[in-house]
């Protein structure tokens, strides 16, 4: 892989002095996290953090427990999101917005999920509200999705405040109050699928198995197996 920093001296572009080994693989995107921060990721599932030119933080894999090539990355202000193939997707937080983190990284690993049974494409690009509560993400199969991010972002909180709250409940009071209960809903859809909306749905992301067309209508019905989606056109 190349990867290699520039700058703008004189009108004339100067290579900077940067020391990143990136034999082994290729660089598939980078993103500016601010001014002094870039991160990029490869196509073997690693991910890069340079802060001020030097390699601070060496991620093998950036899903974690699933090695899978990187696709596309973006940043924002709690930290970043990758995407890949299949509709993997995994969110990284910056140490001083995870209340659970060490410190001993700029960034901590957060969250893993996929676009869901249906979508088993790759993800080619995304995007991020201003408000940094909703997730935009550009499918190959050209499938466009929503997700809030509200529900993630709160799992930290939560986790953080049950630790505090730790063996203060009365055993005697039936159960947990109401704030706990609500709690542990979030944490729980938090660790199960997360959902996208899709608004916009394009091409199947696996073969055909049957299609028909109207008799008396310009419609024609097309189902796959592999995306679990039946589509009108």
């Amino acid at each position: 892989g190349h990867w290699r920093i520039w700058r703008v001296q004189e009108l004339t572009l100067r290579a900077l002095n940067f020391d990143v080994n990136v034999e082994r693989s290729n660089i598939t995107d980078h993103c500016w996290a601010s001014e002094d921060r870039l991160i990029g990721c490869s196509d073997v599932g690693e991910i890069f953090i340079v802060i001020n030119g030097q390699l601070k933080q060496y991620i093998e894999r950036g899903f974690e427990e699933l090695i899978a090539p990187i696709a596309c990355i973006i940043s924002y202000g709690k930290g970043f999101v990758i995407g890949g193939e299949n509709g993997a997707m995994a969110l990284w937080l910056r140490s001083e917005e995870n209340p659970l983190s060490t410190g001993n990284q700029p960034y901590d690993f957060c969250k893993f999920w996929t676009g869901g049974k249906r979508m088993k494409s790759v993800v080619n690009s995304m995007a991020i509200s201003h408000a940094e509560d909703a997730l935009i993400a550009c499918f190959q199969s050209n499938d466009i999705g929503i997700l809030n991010l509200n529900p993630i972002h709160n799992l930290q909180h939560d986790d953080e405040e049950e630790e505090d709250e730790d063996g203060e409940d009365d055993a005697g009071n039936g159960g947990a109050n109401s704030s706990a209960i609500a709690k542990k809903n979030r944490r729980e859809a938090a660790k199960g699928q997360i959902l996208f909306n899709y608004i916009c749905t394009g091409f199947h992301s696996g073969p055909i198995i049957a299609m028909d067309i109207a008799i008396q209508r310009p419609l024609l019905v097309t189902c796959s197996q592999s995306d679990a989606t039946i589509r009108i056109w």
